[in-house]
């Protein structure tokens, strides 16, 4: 039983009268985050520099240089992970627009952890609780989730 953080907006958010404008836009935004652009470029090379990028996708989660980190997507019941980087598999999928939400649900990427032995993955407000096999949460925001992706693999290499 995994932990999901998922968002959902009762109309297409950033929707205008005739919809092009708004499908040109995320295009752009698509084609100048593309993570190929710098795909073999490492964003950082020590942990300092690591826990800048780490708190600059989530504002004042925790990190620690042992590869703990939790994060707190800032919803009531779900989207708060605690787990060990050094456990985990991460792995992202890129969703399109889609019916499914209360109407539509926007783009978004969710990025899941995977434990790699057992059970790994806890609620930090619910330390009673048993510890997940998986656990995932949510970006809307494209460019956002792409570079949090990025910043949580490349924290996990660091600390290998």
């Amino acid at each position: 039983m995994g932990i999901v953080i998922a968002l959902g907006f009762g109309c297409n958010p950033g929707s205008n009268n005739n919809g092009n404008e708004t499908q040109v836009e995320t295009e752009k935004t698509r084609e100048k985050s593309s993570p190929k652009e710098n795909a073999g470029a490492k964003m950082f090379d020590n942990f300092e520099d690591a826990a800048i990028y780490y708190h600059g996708i989530f504002d004042d989660d925790k990190v620690d240089e042992y590869g703990n980190i939790e994060i707190n997507m800032g919803t009531a019941s779900t989207g708060r992970l605690k787990l060990n980087l050094k456990d985990v598999t991460i792995e992202s999928e890129e969703r399109p627009e889609e019916r499914g939400c209360a109407d539509i649900c926007p783009p978004r990427i969710i990025i899941s952890f995977i434990c790699i032995k057992g059970p790994c993955i806890s609620d930090p407000a619910l330390m009673d609780m048993p510890k997940n096999q998986s656990g995932s949460i949510v970006f809307m925001d494209i460019p956002k989730g792409r570079k949090a992706e990025k910043i949580l693999k490349e924290l996990k290499d660091l600390l290998q």
